[in-house]
C-alpha cells in the first residue's frame, strides 16, 4: 500500500487489523480448546496470523512506534494463546520462551535481510533491483530531519545483526551463506535484546521496607535532600537520569500519602 508521504502507518494499520480478522476467527475452534497442545497453537498462529501480519514486511521502512504496535498486537495474541492474564504478572520475554518464539521486531529483521540478499542475486535488469540501487539525480530535501530510507533501515538491520555493511553483498552472494548469515546474526540479536530487557527488569530494591512493604512510586530525576524514605540502596543511573524508588514505609501509611 502506497501513500502519497511515504509513510506506512496505514499499511500496518490494514495489517493488523486483517491479522486480528484472521486470529478471531480461530477463537472458538482452536484457542479455546484445552485439549490441544500449546505448540500446535504456537505452530498455527505462525502459519495462519503472522503471514498475514507480516505480509510484505520485506519493504517495510520501519519507525520504533510501528515495532511497538506489532509487537503489542504478537505479544497480545501469545498472551491469549497460552493463557497468560496480566493478574499474573507475567514479563513478554517470559511470555516468548514459553512459546517458544521470537519477537517481532526479530522476525521482520530476518525478512528484511533475506530479501536484500535475494535483490542483490537477481540480474541486472530485474526492476527490484534497479530501483534498490537507483538514485534519485533532481530534486531537493524539505527542511527539517529527512524521512528514513529502505536503505537506512536495512543498514539498522546489518549492523543489529552484527554484520559488516561494506561486504555484506559479497556475503549474499551464496544463498546457503547468507541464509545461515541472517539466523545466526538475528539469533544473536534476539538473545542482546532479551538480555537488556532481563537485566532491567532485575534491578529491585530487596531493603527491609520494600520486602515488608512494596514500593509505590518511582522517582526519575535528582535523589531529594535528605529524604528518610530513599535509600542509596534503592537508586541506579541510566543512561538519561537516575532512578529511584520511594519505599512504602510504615510512616508514609499512616500519613495517607504517596506523594512527594
Amino acid at each position: 500500500m502506497l501513500s502519497r508521504n511515504a509513510d506506512i502507518s496505514d499499511d500496518i494499520a490494514r495489517r493488523i487489523g486483517a491479522a486480528c480478522a484472521a486470529f478471531g476467527k480461530l477463537e472458538a475452534r482452536l484457542w479455546k480448546l484445552r485439549d490441544i497442545k500449546l505448540t500446535t497453537k504456537v505452530a498455527v498462529y505462525k502459519a495462519v496470523v503472522l503471514p498475514t501480519l507480516l505480509h510484505g514486511c520485506e519493504s517495510w521502512t520501519l519507525y520504533r512506534h510501528h515495532i511497538h504496535s506489532l509487537d503489542k498486537f504478537h505479544l497480545r495474541c501469545l498472551r491469549h494463546i497460552a493463557r497468560i492474564k496480566w493478574q499474573d504478572k507475567v514479563p513478554n520475554t517470559d511470555v516468548l520462551k514459553r512459546c517458544n518464539i521470537t519477537g517481532i521486531e526479530a522476525m521482520i529483521m530476518h525478512s528484511q535481510l533475506r530479501w536484500a540478499g535475494h535483490l542483490t542475486r537477481m540480474p541486472d535488469h530485474r526492476i527490484p533491483k534497479i530501483v534498490f540501487y537507483s538514485k534519485l539525480q533532481h530534486g531537493a530535501r524539505p527542511r527539517g530531519h529527512p524521512k528514513m530510507r529502505y536503505k537506512d533501515n536495512l543498514k539498522a538491520s546489518l549492523l543489529s545483526a552484527g554484520t559488516d555493511t561494506s561486504c555484506w553483498e559479497s556475503a549474499a552472494s551464496s544463498r546457503t551463506t547468507w541464509r545461515n548469515t541472517c539466523s545466526k546474526g538475528v539469533c544473536s540479536f534476539e538473545e542482546k535484546r532479551i538480555h537488556s530487557v532481563t537485566k532491567k527488569t532485575k534491578q529491585i530494591c530487596f531493603c527491609q521496607n520494600c520486602i515488608k512493604f512494596p514500593p509505590i512510586l518511582i522517582i526519575f530525576g535528582r535523589k531529594m535532600a535528605n529524604d528518610p524514605n530513599i535509600c542509596e540502596v534503592h537508586s541506579y543511573s541510566t543512561s538519561s537520569s537516575s532512578l529511584y524508588i520511594l519505599c512504602n514505609t510504615p510512616d508514609i501509611q499512616r500519613n495517607g500519602s504517596n506523594k512527594v
